[in-house]
């Protein structure tokens, strides 16, 4: 019975929109906002994330045990000492609100900039949003290994050091370690 008083009603509203421009405006508007709503009010707003905690933490102590790790699984290589350098250290980089003017009256130029960190706030206290946090790049590589002597072991490391840390051949240098003298 409801579907046979709401067909009429349907029908009337039809030929109103028809007639009536701003009905069918106002009708296209609230279809348009309770998409909106739909699309974007859906979203679950995610919490920032905290200033004062790294999104990952750095270290060199275990990407030196990892390597050594690895290098060591090498078959022939036997005990591996290893040692990296980096080009630089960790850094942070934050979010800034940039504001950028350029005035040129009379070729009298003028190029004005101005930026600030944005501010979180995190209970009481404020700090930096991180956008990103940049890792230090391995510059070189040095491996000591019992079959270091070998050719194709030393070319299976520098193989293997290169394409974990994408940096030339000429950067990794593989050694034999000196065997240990016993004492008697």
């Amino acid at each position: 019975m409801k579907g046979q008083m709401l067909w009429p009603t349907l029908k009337k509203a039809c030929v109103r929109l028809k007639t009536d421009r701003r009905a069918l405006i106002l009708l296209v508007a609230g279809l348009l906002a309770m998409a909106a709503i739909v699309l974007f009010g859906a979203k679950k707003e995610k919490a920032a994330p905290a200033a004062d905690e790294p999104a990952a933490v750095f270290s060199e102590q275990a990407l030196h045990d990892q390597l050594t790790a690895l290098l060591s699984c090498v078959r022939g290589a036997g005990k591996t000492e290893v040692m990296l350098t980096f080009e630089s250290g960790s850094e942070t980089v934050y979010a800034a609100d940039t504001d950028a003017a350029f005035d040129r009256k009379d070729s009298g130029e003028s190029d004005t900039r101005k930026s600030d960190v944005v501010l979180v706030k995190s209970g009481t206290s404020e700090s930096g949003l991180r956008v990103k946090e940049v890792f230090p790049r391995v510059r070189g590589v040095a491996v000591v290994c019992e079959g270091g002597a070998n050719a194709v072991i030393r070319e299976q490391i520098i193989s293997l050091v290169t394409a974990l840390f994408d940096i030339k051949s000429t950067n990794v240098s593989v050694a034999e370690m000196a065997a240990k003298e016993e004492s008697a």
